[in-house]
């Protein structure tokens, strides 16, 4: 902690509280106790944080990298004292003044110490985790349950981090932003639920914008009130706004001008690939997890046209649009193919997005990187969870790499590039081709991605529960859509962070590689991707086939849970519902003990459903 700044608050904060005990007012004596809150509040928190402060190096990936979950809380700790001392300077110049605004500061104090109280919370379940943990593990799941980090999340006064403080420790252009954000979000989720045509819900938003724009008390409340209850259709609604007809011509008039700009749909063929010992054949199933097998719908980009992006493979590429048969691409020979390519993966929680809303940043992209970017429209949760998205982009990663001269590409560099949701996926992408034994991307780049979607509680969780872009209660919603019973949060391809472990085979391990029938014995029961796998021998004749090994995939559909309209009959808040579901599960992890399969047990059975309909005000 910022031990400078510390003493500076406090000294401010003491000269506030003698001066409003001496104003033998109403007014006078609320400022006094409120200060005397403050005070006593940073003195606790500021003796936490010295303990935190005193350990965060065991935490640290190396010396040379100091940084860590622990590191970020203080962090965030030592943005507020700024702010806070900013404000108590306010007051002491202007608390002489007939202007003085009583009602503007009570607020501000309000809404300081309703940060300060989430803080002092954080802090103390930050102790927690320290003391019960191993020595330099950021995940304490034996000692400190999911059960009590739900705990601390419904505790937790998260109303102060929505409001007038909204991203405090941002910079002020990034402040801004994430306020107007807040705005809109809170103004859509009013009229979200309201009949009506376009005209009234335009009408209503407008209303709302200004309401919440003006009142940040009532935005940080309502804003809280919808991280908790959201449903999953509210957030692929919310998340989708940037996809409407308007919205998709931005990029056209604001972004650099593309020569190639091409819906691509991937046929729902099987690619067949060598292994890196060039020797061994594998045979890349068809994505049929969950859903039908169909084409894979993609976008190519590319700042120029090259040579073999041919326009009229109508077997392939989608009718020609109006963008593609103007421009100046018709009118210049092609360039020779690119010697890269750029495979993307959208993000977007794993539940919305497509693309095309993405092609704001991919054009500049192309036209820096001046090469073929490929982007993969995967399908969507909880319609498809977990396998199908990873199934399409290996599939996608699979038919470039045997097609490259039909992407402008002359197949021998390709890098893999995605933000959140689709940084998982690349991620996973890479840990299958290395699974697999075939040709691996040349590069990764996965921004702000997550790694572990299981419920680990660890530092990052409990700066997730007071996350202004994406709460804990919107990432849980997600994370169920995509994994769905969630008995593969372990799984590598579902958290790249278990890359390193050598799990057993997992049914969503993809293609098994088999040269003999005895590998018949290896399959696990239930193995969910056909698959076929070959060895060619010059010996064999034209009649003989190589070993194959298919096995029907389960379809388990997705469970529903408890309605939300009985929990609001009840009266019990859904934080009060995960507590009680959580306490009343059995040990998931003694469970499998007996058999040995400690790296197959699900961690700790969740409700089946963690998203809630949004209530009506």
């Amino acid at each position: 902690m910022d031990e400078g700044n510390c003493f500076v608050l406090l000294s401010l904060i003491e000269d506030n509280v003698d001066h409003f005990e001496g104003v033998q007012t109403e007014y006078g004596q609320r400022f006094s106790q409120q200060f005397s809150d403050l005070h006593d509040a940073v003195t606790q928190l500021r003796g936490d944080c010295i303990l935190i402060g005193a350990k965060v190096h065991l935490y640290d990936f190396d010396v040379e990298t100091p940084g860590n979950g622990y590191r970020t809380s203080l962090t965030i700790v030592n943005r507020f004292l700024p702010v806070c001392i900013k404000l108590c300077r306010h007051v002491i110049s202007s608390r002489a003044s007939m202007f003085f605004r009583t009602d503007f500061y009570h607020r501000e104090l309000d809404a300081h110490l309703s940060v300060v109280a989430g803080m002092q919370v954080s802090a103390q379940f930050l102790l927690r985790m320290l003391d019960a943990g191993p020595r330099g593990d950021l995940f304490v799941s034996e000692k400190v349950s999911i059960r009590e980090l739900l705990e601390e999340y419904g505790t937790l006064p998260q109303v102060g981090f929505y409001g007038r403080l909204a991203g405090f420790y941002f910079c002020e252009s990034m402040r801004r932003i994430i306020t107007g954000l807040n705005v809109v979000m809170a103004s859509f989720s009013d009229q979200y639920l309201q009949s009506g045509g376009a005209l009234a819900h335009a009408a209503a938003s407008l209303i709302n914008c200004g309401k919440y724009a003006l009142n940040p008390e009532a935005r940080a409340s309502h804003i809280v009130d919808v991280t908790q209850n959201a449903s999953l259709d509210f957030l692929k609604a919310f998340w989708s706004l940037n996809e409407g007809d308007l919205l998709r011509k931005v990029p056209q008039w604001l972004c650099p001008s593309l020569e190639v700009v091409e819906v691509l749909n991937v046929p729902a063929e099987q690619q067949t690939l060598l292994a890196e010992d060039g020797v061994t054949v594998v045979n890349i199933p068809i994505p049929s997890s969950h859903k039908p097998m169909s084409p894979v719908r993609c976008r190519l980009l590319s700042y120029h046209q090259r040579k073999g992006q041919s326009f009229c493979m109508l077997y392939i590429f989608s009718p020609i649009s109006q963008e593609s048969l103007t421009g100046k691409k018709w009118l210049s020979n092609p360039l020779p193919a690119s010697n890269g390519l750029l495979l993307h993966c959208h993000g977007g929680g794993f539940v919305s997005q497509t693309p095309d809303s993405h092609e704001i940043y991919l054009r500049d992209w192309a036209k820096d990187l001046d090469v073929p970017i490929l982007t993969v429209d995967y399908s969507l949760s909880p319609e498809a969870p977990f396998p199908r998205a990873l199934e399409e982009v290996l599939h996608v990663y699979a038919w470039a790499l045997c097609n490259c001269e039909k992407l402008g590409w002359t197949g021998r560099d390709i890098c893999v590039a995605g933000d959140s949701a689709g940084g998982n996926l690349v991620l996973a992408l890479s840990l299958k081709t290395i699974d697999l034994n075939i040709r691996r991307p040349t590069g990764v780049f996965a921004a702000y991605t997550p790694v572990m979607l299981n419920m680990m509680p660890s530092p990052s969780r409990i700066l997730c529960a007071v996350d202004p872009l994406l709460p804990l209660g919107f990432m849980l919603t997600c994370l169920h859509a995509y994994i769905g019973r969630l008995n593969e949060d372990e799984s590598p391809l579902v958290s790249p962070s278990f890359g390193t472990r050598s799990p057993p085979l997992s049914p969503d391990s993809g293609v098994l590689l088999v040269s003999s029938p005895s590998a018949e014995s290896q399959c696990p029961e239930g193995f969910q991707d056909s698959l076929e796998t070959s060895v060619p021998d010059k010996s064999l004749q034209p009649e003989e086939k190589s070993t194959t090994i298919q096995a029907p995939r389960p379809k388990q559909p997705l469970a529903r849970t408890k309605n939300v309209l009985q929990l609001e009959a009840s009266g019990e808040l859904p934080t009060q519902f995960l507590t009680r579901f959580t306490s009343s599960c059995d040990d998931a992890i003694a469970a499998y003990a007996d058999e040995g399969r400690r790296e197959d047990y699900m961690v700790l059975e969740m409700p089946t459903d963690l998203s809630f309909a949004l209530r009506h005000r």
